[in-house]
């Protein structure tokens, strides 16, 4: 995982005031300018109550989440320390860990109550939960460690009772079924796919029968899902939702799972909490031992739990740290088209009682790379040192030939565009940003129409798979979804535009592919592998497809390595337009056909990349530069920004114009890159002349060492 930065946000004197401080790992915790700040309370209450009611939308999320960020960074000191951390850790992740100036029961549960989790940065548009780990820091002893090990065992417990229509004690209400296929589905095809080493079971949540399970399997995960039911006056212990030998409805206490644990004298890595308000459960069991647990603070809603419970598992698969891992578990969610409740993403949260600066890391993905070569004898050994100086003569000698033939065509002035680059003309007038408004509003409407289609076709199948979805709560839907487009649509409308001289210069033709990127994990032991690869191989059946999940730094060192460089934002923009001022590459029309956008599959398709060649080329010869993946680029401060929309975003993010600004260390599946060239200049013959000259020696080298090698 590399170093790991981790930022501490401290409660003091109650959960009205909080100070930061940064750790650097390698010593103990140090307060670096610290600061404090304090909350608005009575706001930030007002909208957690709404979130935990599923009242609020988007505006009320981004509310809460700004109040929450200005309490976090709301000082000169504060700010400080944040971007500290975030400037030192470039491509290396970054923690969140937030703990309470007290060790007792209360105050932990006053800590996991406010969703720190729905840090919502407004300048730059982020939600720094979705980026970032968040963790609560609980201070008590652990039973068990989070190393990563060369399997991953999930245990997936189902906690629906049989008698759910006729509850055993009073205190548990109706209970609908829930359906633990999708998650069953997932970890099916992880198994098979992704992550050969995992293996995971089911059980039914009894609670003997448990314990024999755990002995016999020593799951690294329990997944329960089912329900949970949160203190009350009159009972203040939290409880899960188990069964009996009969078969009926019974309550489990933290402290009766914690024995589980101990009489199995197994306690998992993590536990996961998939039910509703299962906040003041997940922080009690830790206090029995448990390491880490993931749990809920509000109403669980299926679909988007689904979501979430997928991408956490593609991404511990991965060999990710588990607040990471929910951290890509809430952009999933927020990414989602259908869903706009905030208590879907500040929801869930991570919870441990290890250090904050482990690596939390569950499964290590080396493990599946083959075992060394056996040492072979000493006789064997020369001879093959000696074949190996012939032929590297004889590789140093072709090296120079072509080197020197190469200068002699480049001083001739037969200067060619490499292959698989294009030559993107000079001009004095490239308009770059939004130059036609009523072009945007037009095309944003169209867009729009086909989004409240795919949404109400959406509504359509879930009313025939007999959910009751009232008129008003899809009018509602529709509104925000429609909100969403114009708020995207507006914030690019206005960026900056204007008109400027570009100087001609080269690009790829298409993405960097995996099969390319698979070329240079051969070539440099030191590159980084895919986040969504699992091994150092490239996942086979998509050498074609862009490569994702590169940071900034990886792209930039790819590019180095093929002589190239990354586009500038200009540059990217003034080839995607083809010289033009319009708002697609083709044009001023929103062409789901043209790009693969999250408009361009079906409505039960699931989004996924094309080929780095699929379609036709537009102007120049490019591929893809609307859609597929978002591409990494260079922008005028030397910052990294994403330009082009990707398979998992609206037509909107395909405007040509669209410019994203990201943190350097961001890396995620859908965003890729290409790279970009300065061309070659007919007056650089002195170039052009060292070397031949430098090719004519090697040559000659190379001549001289393989006759020595052979007399």
């Amino acid at each position: 995982m590399g170093t790991l930065r981790v930022v501490h946000l401290r409660l003091r004197d109650g959960p009205d005031e909080c100070e930061l401080g940064i750790d650097y790992q390698a010593s103990d915790l140090a307060w670096v300018a610290a600061g404090r700040s304090r909350i608005d309370r009575d706001t930030v209450d007002d909208l957690i109550q709404q979130v935990e009611a599923r009242r609020a939308r988007m505006t009320e999320g981004q509310e809460l989440g700004q109040a929450l960020y200005d309490a976090l960074l709301g000082n000169d000191a504060t700010r400080i320390v944040w971007r500290e951390a975030e400037s030192a850790a470039e491509d290396e992740p970054v923690r969140l860990c937030l703990s309470a100036d007290e060790s007792d029961l209360q105050h932990q549960l006053d800590l996991v109550a406010t969703p720190w989790d729905g840090l919502y940065d407004g300048r730059n548009h982020l939600w720094l939960g979705s980026r970032r780990g968040v963790l609560y820091r609980m201070p008590w002893r652990p039973e068990n460690t989070c190393r990563p090990g060369p399997e991953l065992r999930v245990l997936v417990v189902h906690t629906t009772p049989l008698d759910a229509e006729r509850p055993f004690e009073e205190r548990v209400p109706p209970l609908k079924a829930l359906d633990t296929k999708a998650l069953r589905d997932e970890l099916d095809e992880l198994a098979e796919q992704t992550c050969k080493r995992l293996r995971w079971r089911e059980a039914d949540a009894q609670i003997d029968d448990l314990t024999l399970v755990l002995s016999d399997f020593r799951p690294d995960v329990v997944h329960f899902v089912g329900h949970s039911l949160a203190g009350t006056d009159d009972d203040p212990r939290p409880v899960l939702v188990f069964v009996d030998g009969a078969g009926r409805a019974t309550c489990v206490t933290p402290s009766q799972l914690g024995q589980c644990f101990h009489s199995a004298d197994w306690y998992p890595r993590l536990v996961v909490l998939t039910s509703c308000r299962s906040a003041q459960f997940a922080v009690e069991l830790l206090r029995e031992g448990n390491p880490v647990v993931v749990g809920c603070r509000y109403k669980v809603n299926d679909r988007e739990a689904k979501r979430l419970d997928s991408a956490i598992y593609r991404a511990l698969a991965r060999g990710a740290a588990i607040d990471q891992a929910v951290a890509e578990g809430r952009r999933a969610v927020i990414d989602s088209p259908e869903a706009w409740c905030p208590a879907d993403w500040m929801g869930p949260f991570v919870a441990t009682s290890l250090d904050p600066r482990a690596p939390l890391v569950l499964y290590d993905v080396q493990a599946d790379a083959p075992e060394p070569e056996a040492p072979r004898p000493v006789g064997v050994r020369r001879e093959a040192k000696a074949r190996r100086g012939g032929t590297l003569a004889a590789v140093l000698a072709i090296a120079g030939l072509l080197m020197a033939v190469a200068g002699a065509w480049l001083l001739l002035g037969h200067e060619e565009v490499p292959p698989g680059m294009v030559l993107v003309p000079a001009t004095d007038a490239f308009t770059y940003g939004c130059q036609d408004p009523a072009a945007l509003e037009a095309a944003v409407h169209e867009i729009e129409a086909r989004a409240q289609e795919r949404w109400r076709h959406t509504i359509q199948q879930a009313r025939e798979q007999g959910q009751e979805v009232t008129e008003e709560a899809e009018e509602e839907e529709i509104a925000i979804l429609t909100h969403n487009l114009w708020v995207m649509a507006n914030q690019y409308a206005n960026l900056p535009s204007g008109s400027k001289a570009m100087a001609p210069f080269l690009i790829d033709s298409h993405e960097v592919s995996n099969a390319e990127w698979a070329e240079y994990l051969a070539a440099e032991v030191s590159a980084p592998v895919p986040m969504d690869w699992g091994s150092r191989s490239c996942p086979q059946g998509r050498e074609s497809e862009p490569v994702g999940g590169i940071t900034f730094a990886a792209a930039q060192a790819y590019a180095q390595w093929r002589g190239k460089r990354l586009p500038t934002t200009d540059e990217w923009e003034y080839a995607a337009a083809g010289g033009r001022a319009t708002l697609f590459p083709w044009g001023n029309s929103p062409d789901p056909a043209l790009a693969n956008v999250r408009e361009s599959w079906g409505v039960d398709a699931v989004p996924r990349p094309r080929p780095v060649t699929w379609g036709e080329p537009y102007t120049f010869g490019l591929y893809n530069m609307s859609g597929n993946v978002s591409e990494w680029t260079v922008g005028a401060e030397g910052e990294p920004a994403l330009c082009g929309g990707d398979y998992q975003e609206s037509m909107v993010s395909a405007l040509v114009f669209r410019r994203t600004t990201m943190a350097p260390g961001s890396q995620w599946p859908e965003v890729g890159f290409r790279c970009a060239a300065d061309p070659p200049g007919r007056q650089s013959k002195i170039m052009a002349g060292a070397l031949l000259l430098v090719g004519l020696i090697l040559a000659a080298l190379g001549v001289s060492w393989f006759r020595a090698g052979a007399s």
